[in-house]
């Protein structure tokens, strides 16, 4: 019963990321064939299963966007917003004044953008957040909330429910997974939900070397039953590139089987502590003394020691994307979703396939990447009303990514962004691709080269092949912190031999691995998951 109600309600938010298309300022009709076919598609099909109607609005603007309980004020405010850049711009002042003209006529609350990249977004936030600096809504990864909560910075959204209405539709039972303790911290970004593993491959060698994509369907190494045949299926292929192109390196990356925990176990955040066999259980154990990730290492190892792997894959850096777009590297690891195709091919310009790997499964573990509302907001109540609008405007979620239509991008004519003509990334000011960790992506223009109707994939593709008994829960990490850092630190010391499959005696790289966690605390955090998720469990009924 539990279960059917979590799964229920995570159904309703993903698919309000296309209803909420529906309700967005400004012109929308140029998108019917995209952002608004979404919509008709969820909204009736919700409609239809229920029997009834969606309930009234508490309170709505003159264009139809719920506002809840929120009053706008005469007083102009101005919402900052510090959110990530993949670089900075040189008409972010243009950007920022038609953010603003969003809000402005409805909710008399305009924008200001403080914008970061990921090389000053740390040292930005460590520096304001203590300054108690004006600040409303910020960019916030789930490893730093615990102690942002601790230390003041941030606000409980709990007590703004009844002005964020479209984020509590969004949310839904989910709530769990995005609170601290009984401290609902962040309202996650709108992307996928689920995951799975794959091999980039590059099609033009695997057709070359006699194989269709379609000869590696079914593969699944989460199942102890088909890791065999699976595994004899990949190094078969690997021997043969290698044989056929001696002159290419097989594999290579910065991802391996043993990393992709989410993919395999729910890591329950961090990974130290799991509920093995895809979430399918509710005890929590060591994934690095287990079977399954011993097989992984000892797949890697003889790859590795085989000369299909990188012989620098040791100490590599680089993500397979740039290392494929070098054109001398066949296959690597990756995490993939429905438009992985599209969107490696513009990263690494080569035909690029996908061999699936594992299930899809679905956890918490996604909903903790997103906004948080900062305490030194001068305003929370307006700032709250702003986000709830912004999260359903198409406008705003175009401005942020992509910059000023028909400066920055066009609409083409199968109703997707793309650069102007003769125009690239290179050519353009200013231009993000970061829909992932911005409000809603899904209210907003898919980008060229995916399919117009690739936000109902993500629909369909979040609904995942599994999800966790832990859906819906939230481990806090606080009571064990000096035990995580620890941990973390032997990771940096040993994991890396081991799942890269560079270590020559895996058996007791592996043993030297477990034995230093344990000494690092591993059993106290284990402990600590397992008494939260029991009590969690206790109260679902």
């Amino acid at each position: 019963k539990m279960k059917k109600k979590i799964l229920c309600g995570m159904l309703a938010a993903m698919m309000v990321s296309g209803a909420l298309a529906s309700c967005s300022g400004g012109d929308t009709s140029s998108t019917a064939s995209n952002d608004s076919g979404s919509t008709s598609t969820s909204e009736s099909a919700s409609t239809e299963e229920s029997g009834e109607s969606a309930p009234a609005a508490s309170g709505t603007t003159a264009s139809g966007v719920n506002i809840g309980s929120y009053t706008p004020s005469d007083e102009t405010y101005t919402v900052k917003f510090l959110y990530l850049l993949a670089q900075e711009g040189d008409h972010l002042d243009e950007i920022e004044a038609q953010a603003s003209a969003v809000t402005m006529d409805e909710l008399n609350i305009g924008v200001e953008f403080i914008p970061v990249t990921y090389g000053t977004i740390d040292t930005t936030l460590n520096t304001m957040l203590p300054a108690a600096e004006p600040l409303d809504w910020f960019t916030c990864f789930a490893g730093n909330q615990g102690t942002y909560l601790d230390s003041g910075y941030l606000l409980d959204l709990n007590q703004y429910q009844d002005l964020m209405p479209n984020i509590m539709e969004y949310v839904g039972d989910g709530i769990g997974n995005c609170s601290i303790g009984e401290s609902w911290v962040v309202i996650p970004s709108n992307y996928e939900r689920t995951a799975w593993t794959c091999y980039l491959v590059r099609n033009d060698i695997l057709e070359d070397c006699g194989y269709t994509i379609e000869d590696f369907d079914g593969i699944d190494l989460g199942d102890p039953d088909k890791f065999q045949e699976g595994a004899d299926k990949l190094t078969e292929l690997f021997a043969t590139v290698a044989e056929k192109h001696p002159e290419m390196v097989v594999l290579n990356g910065t991802m391996f089987l043993g990393t992709q925990s989410s993919c395999y176990v729910d890591g329950l955040s961090d990974g130290f502590g799991v509920l093995e066999n895809y979430g399918q259980t509710t005890t929590v154990t060591n994934w690095f003394e287990s079977e399954q990730w011993k097989n992984f290492a000892l797949l890697n190892q003889q790859w590795f020691q085989a000369g299909y792997a990188s012989q620098d894959i040791g100490t590599n850096v680089d993500s397979i994307e740039p290392i494929l777009k070098a054109g001398n590297t066949f296959a690597g690891l990756c995490n993939a979703k429905p438009n992985t195709i599209a969107e490696k091919l513009s990263q690494c310009a080569q035909d690029i396939n996908v061999i699936k790997l594992s299930k899809t499964m679905l956890s918490g573990a996604n909903m903790g990447n997103g906004f948080c509302l900062s305490s030194a907001s001068d305003n929370p109540e307006a700032a709250a009303a702003w986000y709830n609008y912004i999260f359903q405007s198409q406008e705003f979620n175009d401005l942020i990514n992509w910059g000023i239509e028909g400066t920055d991008w066009v609409e083409n004519e199968d109703g997707l962004a793309d650069f102007p003509e003769g125009g690239d990334a290179t050519t353009v000011s200013y231009h993000n691709d970061y829909g992932w960790i911005y409000p809603n992506q899904m209210v907003g223009h898919p980008w060229a080269g995916n399919d117009p109707d690739v936000w109902d994939q993500y629909v369909e593709f979040n609904k995942g092949d599994v999800v966790s008994e832990a859906y819906g829960f939230r481990y806090d990490n606080r009571p064990v912190i000096n035990q995580v850092v620890a941990c973390n630190a032997v990771n940096s010391q040993y994991q890396a031999q081991i799942v890269r499959g560079t270590a020559q005696d895996m058996e007791t790289a592996i043993q030297e691995y477990n034995d230093a966690l344990y000494a690092a605390g591993l059993q106290d955090i284990i402990d600590e998951k397992q008494a939260q998720l029991d009590a969690w469990l206790a109260s679902q009924g």
